[in-house]
């Protein structure tokens, strides 16, 4: 008996884990092909689109969890009870009010209320960057020196948000590139600047920019910024200004030297 019922334990949870793996998966290449076909702006859809995808997952793994309950005697009651009934709905709301599980709700508040959409450039809590990731916890802000600041969603949807991209395509991207710390700073940032100007998708204002973002005793980081027409370019953008950053500084002798672990 006792061996039957970890056979189905185990069997519910590999069932559950391909389900969610299989909705993931389902829902990636669903998203591939509304950004290949999408003919507006795609920012908005997507924002939404991520954010379900994530709810089904969390949904499909919490049901499939209450299943296995249902074959251990000592929790068989009260999974079964939160299976047959609207107590999950109760639950979850309960739930969804109280942090951490508070910032799920909110994250879902955000993906349909839209105060700010993927790619968006926002300034929140005395930061300010570009939206990379609305997860269903918290969402990640890409600073202009290229640190990833994770804001939780439950803060985001009770204090201001200014949003700069709101009504308007335009986009940063932001490359930062190593550059070596005895090599001449000033050329370095005209070289990385000269470049900037060069990326074919990008808008005349704002100007690019080139700021120091870090400095360490191994290279000096460098964050180049550039403005694009819309967020299918950043993407491109941002290759460009690390490909073809990365050569000419090489070629130029300013490119920072990996250190040598051994």
């Amino acid at each position: 008996m006792q061996t039957d019922r970890l056979i189905t334990i185990g069997a519910i949870i590999a069932a559950v884990v391909a389900l969610a793996a299989l909705s993931e998966r389902w829902f990636r290449s669903q998203e591939r092909r509304l950004e290949a076909r999408y003919r507006g702006d795609f920012a908005a859809a997507k924002t939404r689109f991520r954010v379900v995808r994530r709810v089904v997952v969390v949904v499909v793994i919490l049901f499939g969890t209450l299943s296995a309950l249902t074959t251990i005697p000592a929790t068989g009651d009260i999974a079964s009870a939160l299976l047959a009934s609207s107590a999950v709905a109760a639950v979850i709301a309960g739930f969804a009010l109280r942090t951490p599980l508070g910032n799920v709700a909110a994250g879902i508040q955000l993906a349909f209320t839209q105060p700010f959409r993927l790619g968006d450039r926002i300034a929140a809590h005395g930061l300010a960057g570009v939206v990379e990731e609305i997860k269903l916890s918290y969402t990640v802000l890409r600073t202009d020196d290229g640190r990833r600041a994770y804001l939780p969603n439950e803060q985001l949807i009770t204090t201001p948000i200014v949003n700069a991209t709101i009504e308007d395509p335009t986009r940063a991207e932001t490359a930062t590139l190593p550059v070596a710390p005895d090599a001449d700073l000033a050329a370095a940032a005209a070289l990385l600047l000269a470049i900037a100007h060069a990326v074919p998708s990008r808008v005349a204002e704002p100007a690019p920019t080139v700021r120091v973002a870090e400095v360490t005793p191994q290279a000096v980081l460098m964050a180049v910024t550039v403005w694009v027409a819309d967020g299918t370019a950043a993407a491109e953008a941002g290759s460009s200004l690390r490909a073809e950053g990365a050569g000419r500084l090489h070629a130029a002798g300013m490119l920072a030297r990996p250190v040598d672990g051994g």
